[in-house]
């Protein structure tokens, strides 16, 4: 069972099944898991033009480090959007290989740029999620 920190690995149909989230695979920081419920924040390689044209207002930018995350590249934590997944088994299989979590100060600064001015939770189709995640 995956838990608070960990990094999984995820296709997600947002905003729908040709996205680039869908189509490719993209790291994800486990928020919260309770009783059925599993929230989880994209993370993305990092590129200038999210801050030139600012369109992530929260987020927390970080570089390869494998005493604090698993990430290759240096990579962008995207705190605006919160996603929700009720009902969807999130197996360990699905854990980032180089280190499964990110560290405690890493997730602190997470928590505090999500909780800055508040996020959007996006609608999912959990359907479409299951589907093109073969292990869920």
């Amino acid at each position: 069972m995956i838990k608070e920190s960990d990094v999984v690995s995820l296709f997600v149909p947002f905003p729908n099944t040709d996205a680039n989230l869908a189509l490719n695979a993209h790291m994800y920081i486990c928020h919260k898991v309770v009783e059925g419920e599993t929230d989880l924040i994209k993370c993305q390689t990092f590129k200038n033009k999210y801050f030139i044209q600012n369109e992530v207002k929260h987020k927390v930018v970080e570089d390869p480090d494998i005493n604090r995350n698993p990430f290759i590249r240096k990579s962008l934590i995207d705190c605006d959007k919160l996603f929700q997944f009720i009902g969807v088994y999130i197996p360990e299989a699905l854990l980032a290989k180089r280190r499964r979590d990110v560290c405690p100060g890493l997730f602190r600064d997470v928590e505090t740029e999500l909780s800055a001015e508040g996020y959007t939770v996006p609608e999912v189709n959990l359907r479409e999620l299951v589907d093109i995640n073969g292990l869920l």
